[in-house]
């Protein structure tokens, strides 16, 4: 279980998600403003910013859905028929989100797909999971397909990811990267 002691450690995690599978609520309940300042961002930038790119056809696809915040608005932009959604807990009611650890059931799932939104956490504290999503993001996107990360400020990564070409860091929050 993530403790508030744990939440002061962070630096010493690499995988929260092996520590507490429900881990975000705990975040949430120890850090709000951020989470509630994020879901605000999205909300104001999400679809405007999305306007700017050509996406193809194929599935929208967010791993690490929580509490619907970014799956909601890209159902919205997108339409529910077109979303895909995978946690590995049942944060929310909808039929559209496939639960179970990503790292394990991953490779269960081919799906041509248009975005991407990595939603596993932070690459600090989620290594593993984000690397798996990044991986099969790489694998799945479509030609012309957007991998979208959120960042946590940290503006020197996923800049040079083969086969993934760098096109904005929006807010020092979201970047967005497209596929070769």
């Amino acid at each position: 279980m993530l403790t508030r002691e744990h939440w002061k450690n962070l630096q010493n995690i690499k995988n929260i998600i092996d520590i507490d599978k429900r881990y975000m609520d705990k975040l949430y309940k120890y850090e709000p403003d951020v989470f509630n300042k994020w879901a605000m961002w999205i909300k104001t930038n999400l679809a405007n910013l999305l306007k700017t790119y050509n996406i193809p056809s194929g599935k929208i696809v967010q791993v690490g859905t929580w509490n619907g915040d970014f799956y909601f608005e890209l159902q919205k932009i997108f339409g529910t028929e077109r979303c895909i959604g995978f946690d590995i807990a049942q944060y929310i009611d909808d039929p559209s989100i496939i639960y179970g650890d990503f790292r394990e059931i991953k490779n269960n799932y081919s799906i041509p797909c248009a975005l991407f939104y990595n939603g596993l956490g932070s690459w600090k504290h989620n290594v593993e999971s984000k690397t798996a999503g990044l991986l099969w993001a790489k694998e799945n996107l479509v030609s012309g397909g957007l991998y979208l990360d959120v960042i946590h400020k940290d503006l020197n990564i996923l800049k040079d990811i083969e086969g993934l070409q760098y096109c904005n860091t929006y807010d020092d929050r979201l970047i967005v990267l497209k596929k070769s």
